[in-house]
């Protein structure tokens, strides 16, 4: 999405960043996953969620009460992408990942259920032939930090630093896709989705240290559409 905002739509993302940063929502596939991370990554396509399919497992164990190889083997026998990723600054290595780092040394700040090694979480993704991608460089200064609700959406992370906006996203739709794949009950799925999200709020406050979570929600105008003139 090439979109340049203008003077008034850039001024407005400090006042009112929902109505800004709505503008580069965009169809993105449930298929595809990768990390809640603003950075510049070599794979910049997929939902977000905390840690890609770390998150995931954490929530099948916290759910269902699986043990860790259980949780890994469940998503990917469900057709669960099976992604992580590691960065430059932290010499490729699971340190890369601020939710991987939590799980390994404070997994109770994102609700986590024990703590495991990142490398370790690493090498599943290794052995399950998923995809470790590489973000670059250290965090943006002033990046905002968004939960969007929008079905079948993600934020475009190109059209975002087009306008030199950085913006952590957690796509909280996602979470009830993968529930359906896992054949969760109603009341699991809800709970899946609640400690992903609830993941993802401690992650960007007590971790990142962003005090504000713009939320995107979809409007009536979003499904409003021009009643088409009849005929004659």
């Amino acid at each position: 999405m090439n979109r340049f905002l203008s003077g008034p739509e850039a001024e407005m993302l400090q006042t009112h960043p929902g109505r800004v940063l709505r503008l580069f929502l965009h169809p993105e596939s449930p298929w595809e996953l990768r990390c809640v991370d603003e950075r510049q990554s070599d794979v910049m396509r997929g939902v977000e969620l905390p840690g890609a399919t770390f998150s995931v497992v954490d929530g099948l164990k916290k759910v269902l009460g699986l043990r860790e190889h259980e949780a890994w083997d469940a998503a990917a026998g469900a057709g669960i992408p099976i992604s992580a990723h590691v960065d430059t600054h932290h010499h490729y290595s699971a340190k890369g990942c601020a939710y991987a780092a939590i799980v390994e040394h404070d997994p109770g700040l994102v609700g986590a259920p024990e703590r495991v090694r990142g490398d370790e979480r690493l090498e599943r993704v290794r052995a399950l032939n998923g995809t470790i991608s590489t973000y670059y460089g250290e965090h943006a200064r002033n990046s905002h930090a968004v939960l969007n609700w929008h079905k079948n959406m993600s934020l475009d992370p190109y059209g975002l630093r087009l306008n030199g906006i950085f913006a952590f996203n957690c796509d909280a739709w996602a979470p009830d896709i993968y529930a359906k794949q896992l054949d969760l009950s109603r009341r699991d799925t809800a709970r899946f989705r609640n400690h992903i999200v609830d993941a993802y709020e401690n992650l960007i406050h007590k971790k990142i240290g962003i005090r504000r979570i713009t939320v995107l929600k979809p409007s009536i105008f979003d499904v409003w559409k021009l009643p088409q003139m009849l005929n004659g």
